[in-house]
C-alpha cells in the first residue's frame, strides 16, 4: 500500500479553480446588515450579480459520493443542465470519494484522495470554463461556480430574501425525466424569483435524489 506513495493531492487544480476569474474573493464580500453582495471598499456598491449569474446561482450540495465519478458526473450534468433552464449559474462540487476528514481514504489495499477537485476530471463550462453563448442559443450560459466561493457570496446566514432551501422532499412523483426537470425549473424560478442563492437538499445514496435511482428516468432527457 505505500510502496507508490501518497497520492496527487491536486493542490494546483485547487488553487486554479480559487483563481477562476468569476470567483471574485479580493473584490467583494457580502454585506452583513443587508445581505446583498456588494464590492469591498468605503462606499460597498451593489454588485450586478445578475449579469454573471442570470436570477443567480443553483447549488445542489448532497451529490453522489462514494460511487464511481460516472455516477456523480451524470448527476452534475443533469444539475447543470437544471441551472441552465432554470436561468442560475451552476454551482460545482469537488468530487467526494469519501467523507473522511483526512485527506487520503482506503480503497481496497490503496491509498486515494477523500476528495479531488472537479476540474482535475472535467472541463468545460460545467466546471467554470467561459463558454460564449452563440446565436442559435435560446438563453445565454452563465458562468459556473465552486462550492467555496458558492459559500462565500452565500453564506447559510443569509436571509430568505436572499437565500433559500429547497427539499427534494416536497417534490411528487415523476413518470419521465423531462417532467421531472421541468417541474423543478418552475419550482426553482417561482420560489427563488428575486434570490440570489437557491440550494436543493436530497439525503444520501439510499435516500431520496433530486433525479432518482432508476437510469431510465433520464433517459427522456
Amino acid at each position: 500500500m505505500w510502496w507508490s506513495g501518497l497520492p496527487n493531492s491536486f493542490a494546483d487544480i485547487s488553487q486554479f479553480e480559487r483563481e477562476l476569474p468569476q470567483h471574485r474573493w479580493d473584490e467583494v464580500h457580502v454585506d452583513p446588515s443587508t445581505g446583498e453582495l456588494v464590492e469591498k471598499g468605503c462606499h460597498g456598491k451593489r454588485v450586478k450579480w445578475e449579469e454573471q449569474a442570470g436570477g443567480g446561482y443553483l447549488r445542489v450540495p448532497g451529490q453522489l459520493w462514494g460511487h464511481g465519478f460516472s455516477n456523480g458526473l451524470e448527476e452534475a450534468l443533469l444539475v447543470a443542465h437544471l441551472a441552465h433552464l432554470s436561468n442560475r449559474s451552476y454551482v460545482f462540487e469537488d468530487y467526494l470519494k469519501s467523507r473522511s476528514p483526512f485527506p487520503y481514504t482506503l480503497d481496497g489495499f490503496h491509498l486515494r484522495p477523500s476528495r479531488i477537485p472537479f476540474n482535475a476530471v472535467v472541463s468545460g463550462f460545467i466546471a467554470g470554463a467561459n463558454v460564449s453563448s452563440d446565436a442559435t442559443t435560446l438563453q445565454p450560459l452563465h458562468l459556473s461556480i465552486s462550492a467555496d466561493y458558492y459559500e462565500y457570496i452565500c453564506p447559510s446566514s443569509l436571509s430568505a430574501q436572499h437565500r433559500i432551501v429547497l427539499s427534494v422532499n416536497d417534490a411528487p412523483t415523476f413518470s419521465d425525466g423531462a417532467s421531472q426537470m421541468q417541474w423543478w425549473v418552475d419550482r426553482i424560478k417561482t420560489a427563488g424569483k428575486g434570490k440570489r442563492c437557491v440550494e436543493i437538499v436530497e439525503g444520501d445514496a439510499n435516500e431520496k435524489r433530486l433525479f432518482g435511482h432508476d437510469s431510465s428516468t433520464t433517459l427522456s432527457l
